[in-house]
């Protein structure tokens, strides 16, 4: 009958809803880098700033090239300045989920200096 309720359209209903549960991000609002991403971000802008502080810049120098220097790897990686200060904003606002992904980022950075040969160690 017309306009009438049918067990099949509800299982095909439920099924659509569960198909497109996986694609929606629980209160994360649009122009927010994921977590991952967030990570992946940091990391490359904390190593950036160690190349800088290894290079025994001058304070000044530091503090008008470092602003090129962010705005290069964001470009490299794609993400506008709005997004990463959106992002900033938005995970300093939740300090687990910031505790959480700077957690992944020291794991990361830890692994990979676990995994770089120091220049001062003696070949094998």
């Amino acid at each position: 009958m017309p306009g009438e309720y049918s067990l099949q359209s509800g299982w095909r209903l439920a099924l659509l809803l569960l198909l497109g549960l996986p694609c929606c991000k629980p209160n994360q609002p649009p122009g927010v880098l994921n977590e991952q991403e967030m990570v992946k971000v940091l990391m490359e802008i904390y190593l950036d700033e160690e190349k800088i502080s290894r290079a025994s810049i001058p304070y000044d120098s530091v503090t008008r090239i470092s602003p090129v220097i962010r705005q290069r790897i964001l470009s490299r990686l794609n993400v506008s300045d709005s997004v990463f200060k959106t992002s900033m904003e938005y995970y300093m606002a939740r300090p687990q989920v910031l505790e959480r992904m700077y957690g992944a980022l020291i794991d990361s950075l830890s692994f990979r200096e676990y995994r770089m040969p120091t220049p001062d160690a003696a070949p094998r």
